[in-house]
Parts: C-alpha cells; sequence; structure tokens
C-alpha cells in the first residue's frame, strides 16, 4: 500500500549504515514513529479512510527525507526511518521535529478534514573510541 521499503531492506540498509559508523567513528540514528489514534479514525471513518492516511503519512515522511535516509513502515501505523552519516546530534532533532511538524498539518481525505499527531522514539548508535594514556 505505501510502497516502502520491508523490514528485510531495512534492516540490511541499518547493517550497513552500522558496519560503516564503526569504521569511521560515525553515527547512526533510527526514528520510531506511531501515528496517534489511527484506530479510532479506522473506527469512525473506515479503514479505507485509514489506510488512505497512511498513504498519505508516507508522502509527508518521504518528503523530508535525504537521498541516503531509509523510512519503512513497520506494520499498522509504526514506521522506522533510517539516518545513517549523522553528522551532529543535533541534527537527528532536526529531522524528528521536521517529521512531526510535517504530520501534524491537516489531512483532507475523502473530504474529510483529519487531524492526528505522532509520537516518535530515537535511539542512536555513536562509535568512540576511548584513547588509553600510555
Amino acid at each position: 500500500m505505501t510502497d516502502l521499503p520491508n523490514r528485510t531492506l531495512l534492516n540490511d540498509r541499518l547493517e550497513q549504515a552500522i558496519a560503516e559508523a564503526g569504521r569511521r567513528n560515525g553515527k547512526v540514528a533510527v526514528l520510531y514513529l506511531d501515528i496517534d489514534d489511527l484506530k479510532v479514525i479506522n473506527d469512525t471513518r473506515g479503514h479505507d479512510c485509514g489506510d488512505q492516511l497512511l498513504v498519505e503519512v508516507t508522502r509527508r515522511m518521504t518528503g523530508v527525507q535525504r537521498n541516503e535516509d531509509t523510512v519503512a513502515r513497520q506494520g499498522g501505523d509504526e514506521f522506522i526511518v533510517a539516518l545513517p552519516e549523522v553528522a551532529e546530534l543535533m541534527d537527528v532533532r532536526e529531522v524528528a521535529q521536521k517529521l512531526l511538524d510535517v504530520l501534524v498539518m491537516p489531512y483532507l481525505i475523502r473530504g474529510c478534514r483529519l487531524n492526528t499527531t505522532a509520537s516518535i522514539g530515537i535511539s542512536l548508535f555513536l562509535r568512540t573510541v576511548l584513547m588509553r594514556k600510555r
């Protein structure tokens, strides 16, 4: 329905990103997004409306991603965004805020105005090398 990468492709890209970050002392971020109250929309407006909402959520999310990022649908109303090659930790915060900002904007689905929000969790891979004094 969303034409997003599946779990296998997401896992492959994450493994590659973490391996590369490990070699270069880099950073990788994984954002876990959940669309709030999709069940309520499905129950009150119907599953077709909920499905169209998920398609629009996907369009908005992929519209703010960088070329190297991966947006995947985990299932239901859950999405994963992999951010390889993170330069600064503030960049992750900015991406998360951009996603939340576009997802909170009203949706027009089949003539109905829908408002929803999203919850987001962030996980980071940081490779640090401790230098020992000799």
